[in-house]
């Protein structure tokens, strides 16, 4: 039995981040102007223009908490459990939307499976919908699943 991937969607999170993330990093770093240089260095190699988060940035990095919420408080960031609560509650609904925008109608019971990648440093699986940290390790769990499928094989080299 073949796999097929029949359609790919994104969605992203609400709140764009990406400058409010690069100020907050800067203003950890001031006062070591070579560390700064270094990151800034980093920060231009990446390629990332835009990062996305379920978190409202404050405006002012400076305060005491990095985020609207109060969650990202400077020197005491969550610990996992708690970013692991926040990614449960949250990712199934930028899942929906990513569905929602496929405009199925009626084929919307056809779904079978449904993967969702993020940069969250978090997994979350359940029977037909699996959540995850990376494009790396969704390239790894793929081929976890594929290699667990005897009818599996690589249309590129024809092998298992």
């Amino acid at each position: 039995m073949a796999a097929y991937l029949n359609r790919v969607l994104t969605a992203v999170p609400e709140h764009e981040v990406h400058e409010a993330f690069l100020r907050f990093a800067r203003g950890r770093l001031s006062g070591h102007p070579r560390r700064l240089a270094i990151f800034d260095r980093m920060a231009l190699r990446t390629g990332i223009e835009r990062r996305f988060s379920t978190i409202l940035p404050r405006q002012d990095p400076d305060g005491e908490a990095v985020d609207e919420a109060g969650l990202y408080r400077r020197g005491a960031f969550p610990g996992t459990a708690t970013r692991m609560d926040m990614f449960e509650t949250r990712a199934p609904d930028l899942a929906v939307r990513a569905v929602d925008a496929l405009d199925l109608g009626g084929g919307l019971h056809d779904i079978t499976h449904l993967i969702v990648a993020s940069c969250t440093g978090l997994f979350l699986a359940t029977k037909s919908i699996v959540f995850v940290d990376s494009i790396t390790d969704l390239t790894r769990q793929a081929m976890l699943y594929a290699k667990q499928q005897p009818e599996a094989i690589s249309e590129r080299s024809g092998k298992p």
